[in-house]
């Protein structure tokens, strides 16, 4: 897949505390539009798993130069958030393929995959994402609306939740073997229609507004 860059988590280290340094700069600046007050210590930013090794661009396209993901709360810093590990990797990228394919099949014009934060290189340490993205599967996804565009939360007025529960499907059906797929999203419905499958959906705080998926290595 063009754009994605696979990296050397030990000899690219110290470059790699560099962009963290440059995420400070921007999120810590009260001027900026996307300040948080938020600062990442550059040496706990960048882990140690190695596998943790591939950054994900801001936009993505197949080989005919559809558009299959956006990122949404872009900036350029901000892509040192979009590392991940293989299985995750594959799992986004052939989601993003099958999401496209559903809803051409469908006669839709399709909407992309907008997504935002995966995890820091190597699994590093950050504030953001809820302290929750400390590992190496993470991804935030947004909300379908029926518009085309990204839903704000649940409850916003262009919320899709059949799209939403398309969307949950496809990732499930594209995860690695050996893996399985958690969620987690506030919406009650969709949290029910997934009772009793093989793939978990939960609430947690935080997550009115956008899609947490994660792999969950299945114990032998």
């Amino acid at each position: 897949m063009k754009g994605i860059k696979e990296y050397d988590i030990k000899t690219d280290k110290a470059a790699l505390e560099e962009r963290v340094k440059k995420i400070n700069e921007h999120t810590s600046d009260p001027s900026k539009p996307h300040s948080t007050g938020k600062e990442i210590i550059p040496s706990n930013g960048v882990g140690t798993n190695e596998e943790v090794r591939y950054n994900v661009p801001k936009e993505g396209e197949d080989s005919d130069g559809n558009t299959l993901w956006k990122s949404y709360s872009y900036h350029s810093a901000d892509n040192i958030h979009r590392f991940t590990d293989q299985p995750t990797l594959e799992t986004f990228v052939t989601g993003a393929t099958k999401w496209r394919e559903l809803q051409v099949s469908e006669g839709g014009a399709p909407q992309p995959i907008f997504v935002n934060d995966f995890s820091m290189p190597g699994a590093g340490n950050s504030p953001f994402a809820g302290g929750h993205h400390q590992y190496a599967s993470a991804i935030d996804v947004g909300i379908p609306g029926n518009n085309g565009a990204q839903a704000s939360t649940f409850n916003s007025s262009n919320y899709d939740r059949n799209k939403t529960i398309q969307l949950i499907k496809v990732m499930g059906e594209s995860v690695p073997e050996g893996y399985k797929l958690q969620v987690f999203f506030n919406d009650q419905n969709v949290i029910n229609e997934f009772s009793g499958t093989n793939i978990s959906v939960s609430y947690l705080d935080g997550h009115d507004t956008h899609v947490h998926f994660q792999l969950v290595k299945i114990k032998e």
